[in-house]
């Protein structure tokens, strides 16, 4: 993980953080992962991620984005 940032830890210990990665332009990673550290999701977004939350048991994460490329 190139830039890892806003990292947070639900209490089943699933975890999550935005990429922020290198270079100029609109990007970003957002990803979670298990307990164990397994991968669960990688998304990557044509937008600068602005911070995160995740919900208490794990569940739920959000991720908003700012400054988001136009899709054509």
């Amino acid at each position: 993980m190139a830039r890892p940032n806003d990292g947070k830890v639900a209490d089943n210990g699933t975890f999550i953080f935005n990429d922020w990665g290198f270079g100029d332009g609109l990007k970003g990673t957002f990803r979670a992962f298990d307990s164990l550290g397994q991968n669960l999701i990688v998304r990557r977004f044509r937008a600068n991620l602005l911070n995160n939350g995740i919900s208490f048991d794990g569940r739920f994460a959000v991720m908003p984005d700012v400054q988001c490329a136009r899709l054509k």
